[in-house]
């Protein structure tokens, strides 16, 4: 090949390599349109300040492009989230992994908004992270709509326990006080008639003994009806009575223990652990066959803990993940803000905890 022909061909290369830049050029400027046109975008350096925000970023939170660039994501921070919460976003994205969850953020008039996020992070040729970017997208409305439906579902639950506890009231002292009036009248007609008929006063004492056993499961369905006082150790005595009540129903060892003493002035978390431990309780004995079953109640400086601990067969947790008495203690343990765990194998017994965030 000549000089020139040589000289050509370089001149060819260069423009079909000029020609491919500006097709990649093109290319990214697309998929960078398609990007801005479906989500909200940020990119931030090594130190979290912002780089680059679209104008969805912009438009959301109500600041300027000029009020955003060279801060860090703080200025739209509300409050919703822990330090432990960002604690665990930035050491996964420090590491160079991806990060995806939602954050509920604060626009600059004051208004919440959230959003799906997930957050890529930019590596050097040693490995670091040198810039991430943050790719997210609006929710808000679907929150706003689980928010009312869990707001709805509250309200249905605290309407059925309020009916439970009505019904439990008039178990005890409609129902339970009309059996013990009649117990005294028939002990009465026991006592007038057995000089006249030895024979027919046993049969009275028959009917009283009926009519005590009878108010005796009367308290018992209104104890299970509304099993937690008002007062603040309420659920430690509701506990305590429930251990002892499935113990003699069952007749398996059922033990309750409380570490340092848990007083609890809300009636609704109160009840929702209650109804948490007599689930797991239950299923225990019946689904289980466990022998002995430990109910525990303790609270930790921020927090309380329920938990269930028996030596049943155990089981797979994710075979029945969909269960309805597991949903619905880990429902109940949602309502009260709150998180439900299940340990568990085959062969190895059964341990059900329910930590809820408390202050006293």
């Amino acid at each position: 090949m000549g000089h020139q022909e040589l000289v050509e061909y370089i001149h060819e290369l260069q423009r079909g390599a000029e020609a491919m830049a500006a097709s990649h050029h093109r290319l990214l400027s697309e998929y960078k349109a398609a990007l801005d046109a479906h989500s909200i975008v940020a990119i931030t350096d090594r130190r979290g300040l912002i780089t680059y925000v679209n104008d969805k970023f912009c438009e959301i939170s109500k600041f300027s492009r000029e009020e955003l660039i060279n801060q860090d994501h703080r200025i739209i921070n509300s409050g919703r989230h822990s330090k432990g919460f960002f604690k665990n976003l930035w050491g996964t994205i420090s590491r160079g992994e991806i990060w995806k969850g939602e954050i509920c953020n604060r626009a600059r008039d004051g208004t919440l908004y959230w959003v799906d996020t997930t957050i890529f992070p930019f590596l050097d040729s040693s490995g670091k992270p040198f810039q991430y970017i943050a790719i997210r997208t609006d929710i808000t409305s679907k929150k706003k709509q689980e928010q009312e439906r869990m707001h709805l579902e509250k309200q249905i639950l605290e309407i059925s326990e309020r009916e439970r506890r009505r019904i439990g009231h008039d178990l005890h002292d409609g129902l339970g006080q009309h059996l013990t009036g009649i117990e005294l009248m028939v002990q009465a007609l026991e006592r007038s008639i057995e000089p006249i008929s030895p024979e027919c006063a046993a049969k009275a004492a028959s009917i009283s003994r009926l009519v005590r056993d009878a108010i005796r499961q009367a308290k018992s369905l209104a104890r299970g009806l509304s099993p937690v006082d008002f007062q603040a150790n309420g659920l430690t005595s509701a506990l305590s009575e429930l251990s002892a009540s499935l113990s003699d129903i069952f007749r398996v060892n059922i033990s309750f223990l409380a570490g340092a003493p848990v007083l609890l002035n809300d009636n609704s978390m109160a009840t929702h652990l209650f109804r948490i431990a007599q689930e797991a309780t239950s299923n225990a004995v019946k689904h289980g066959n466990a022998s002995q079953v430990l109910i525990e109640l303790d609270r930790g400086p921020h927090e309380i803990t329920l938990s269930v601990t028996d030596d049943g067969r155990g089981f797979n947790p994710s075979e029945i993940e969909n269960g309805m008495g597991l949903r619905l203690m880990h429902y109940r343990a949602g309502m009260i803000g709150g998180k439900l765990s299940v340990q568990s194998r085959p062969g190895e017994g059964t341990k059900v905890s329910c930590a809820v965030p408390f202050s006293a």
